[in-house]
């Protein structure tokens, strides 16, 4: 009787980890899983956040500086949409349609918009999940405009929006553009 240390993953079997990463949560668990953070929510410099979205597109992969590559993908979920970093051969995997679990992300400010980073500590999981409810109308999270300010009272550094789109109050799905900008 021989023990193995870790469960065996499936590099086929898309319901496995899509990264083998600190993430030890067993897939069915994720999978029903109801996740504590929605993107319209989410603010910046926010840590620790635990999502559940679709990737809607993604860009071609960049390599920076440091030669890591960098893949940037638009995600959603039924609340908002927002752009989403991930890193290394994850961002090649992923493809649009995939439902993907987040867990230990975070946000950050690049180029005064908000942008959601896929953390090293946390985990991706890439979920079989065909009946995810996601708005494509809803409010890109990435779009305004954020300045940083420093309160003068805690010395801290803050992000306050300075420009946001047309649809302010985002009670009312954008109309005829919704499907695109085909209609001009």
């Amino acid at each position: 009787m021989h023990h193995h240390p870790t469960p065996d993953i499936n590099q086929d079997d898309p319901t496995q980890q899509v990264q083998s990463t600190a993430l030890s949560i067993p897939f069915e668990e994720v999978n029903g899983r109801r996740v504590q953070n929605h993107i319209a929510e989410l603010k910046p410099q926010q840590k620790s956040i635990e999502l559940k979205v679709v990737v809607i597109c993604k860009d071609a992969p960049k390599e920076l500086k440091n030669k890591e590559i960098l893949t940037q993908c638009l995600v959603a979920d039924h609340s908002a949409k927002v752009l989403c970093n991930f890193y290394g051969e994850l961002g090649k995997i992923l493809k649009p349609g995939d439902v993907v679990y987040l867990s230990g992300a975070y946000t950050s400010i690049f180029k005064d918009h908000m942008v959601l980073y896929q953390s090293a500590k946390g985990g991706v999981y890439r979920l079989r999940d065909f009946f995810f409810v996601f708005d494509p109308s809803g409010p890109n999270m990435s779009e305004p405009t954020y300045a940083m300010e420093i309160d003068q009272k805690t010395g801290r550094e803050m992000y306050t929006i300075v420009k946001s789109s047309a649809n302010q109050n985002n009670t009312m799905p954008p109309s005829p553009d919704k499907l695109g900008k085909n209609n001009m």
